[in-house]
């Protein structure tokens, strides 16, 4: 090894004292002229002071030619929460916060090939996370492939979550405790489109990871974010969505995915999710209905420990459910021109189970039964900028009970 350095540093110091002598031994270069210097081409003379220089350009212009654009997109949202959020005593703290800021950047190699990411900075960058980063290849027949971090096509809202998408200050309990919004995994697949009226989204990805299942909140805790995640198992998803006729969409998605990533002590965990959403739209009213239902194996291996590491003797359910119908009127037609661009009074109600059933030996925890009650109003001066107020009536199966009052502002760009 130490002759093969030196035979490398000789053949070095060679090279470079035979470049020096080449070099000192030239002419110098003479001066160019300030006169125009031509070239004459098919009997053509050329002025080649007036032909500007082509600029060589990369790989990615010679394999990938045409125009790319950058793009810059995200949306960001601040609450105030009386008292906060996850409480069920009234008298607890009120909260504020920059809930969420996100910058998203979308680059364009070509006409075909896409990139697309979103950096969260949640909790005023508390918990920072990519919410999405993948490349997107348009292929004919209006199939686009994917291929990085993707959200889960698992209902509406958590592939499309800005706040001005939704009317309430939080975003509905189904979609947090049910449908864990934001939920992203790496993996692959295609969206597109059958005709006018269906479109769909089918992948295979990384799955959760069933050390993080609670009997309160489900499976959210299951999440790896993408971060350093355990993938030794994979999961399907598939979501269709159909608009019959004007002012009607349709959507049914299906997950199915295994969850226990070969951990010791852990049999075969197994989440297969089925949901199903409506959304109509008939004059100023607009109607939403959302139902979950979720169907989790090997529970009994996934007992609920204490922070001392002891059983509590509560696990996650194997069956959990719930659903939301929220109604909602439409101001906009009935404002002046020039003021304000909508004005949205709602009202919704949630029912969430996350211990619809527990195995027998187990306690169920009745604080996984969950009504919610939200009423408010949404005003949007823009049709990307909201303000929001709303009241939170909630009662869980225990018999505990809080109203809470949330202000918020958002948007998105």
């Amino acid at each position: 090894m130490k002759s093969a350095v030196t035979l490398l540093r000789i053949l070095t110091a060679a090279s470079l004292f035979l470049v020096a002598g080449t070099v000192a031994g030239q002419e110098p270069p003479a001066p160019r002229e300030p006169a125009t210097e031509t070239r004459e081409e098919e009997g053509k003379i050329i002025d080649l002071d007036s032909v500007e220089d082509e600029p060589e350009g990369s790989l990615l212009d010679r394999f990938l030619p045409g125009e790319r654009t950058v793009r810059l997109f995200g949306y960001a949202e601040a609450h105030f929460n009386d008292p906060k959020t996850g409480t069920m005593r009234d008298g607890d703290d009120n909260r504020t916060e920059i809930h969420r800021f996100v910058i998203g950047v979308g680059y364009d190699f070509s006409e075909r090939l896409h990139f697309e990411a979103e950096v969260d900075f949640e909790h005023s960058f508390d918990e920072p996370e990519v919410e999405f980063a993948h490349v997107t290849l348009d292929l004919p027949y209006d199939i686009h492939l994917l291929v990085g971090s993707v959200l889960v096509p698992v209902g509406f809202l958590n592939e499309t979550h800005e706040p001005p998408t939704f009317y309430s200050v939080e975003r509905p309990q189904v979609n947090t405790l049910l449908i864990p919004t934001t939920w992203q995994e790496i993996g692959a697949g295609v969206r597109g489109s059958v005709g006018p009226y269906l479109s769909y989204r089918a992948y295979l990805l990384a799955t959760l990871q069933a050390s993080g299942f609670t009997p309160l909140k489900g499976i959210r805790g299951g999440r790896t974010k993408t971060v350093n995640a355990v993938t030794n198992d994979v999961a399907g998803v598939v979501r269709l969505e159909s608009t019959p006729f004007l002012g009607t969409q349709i959507g049914l998605s299906g997950y199915i995915g295994g969850a226990d990533q070969d951990a010791v002590g852990v049999g075969r965990v197994t989440v297969t999710m089925a949901e199903a959403d409506v959304r109509l739209n008939y004059f100023n009213f607009e109607v939403r209905g959302v139902g979950v239902y979720t169907y989790i194996t090997g529970t009994e291996d996934l007992p609920e420990l204490d922070s001392g590491g002891s059983p509590t003797g509560k696990a996650p359910a194997r069956q959990q459910w719930g659903g939301y119908g929220e109604l909602a009127y439409h101001f906009a037609p009935h404002l002046p021109e020039g003021t304000l661009h909508d004005i949205v009074p709602f009202v919704r109600f949630e029912h969430i189970n996350t211990q619809g059933e527990v195995r027998s030996q187990f306690d169920r925890d009745d604080r996984g039964l969950r009504n919610i009650l939200v009423a408010g109003v949404a005003v949007y001066p823009h049709p990307d900028v909201v303000f929001k107020v709303d009241v939170e009536d909630w009662r869980d199966g225990d018999g505990d009970r809080v109203t809470r009052l949330n202000l918020g502002v958002g948007l998105s760009y």
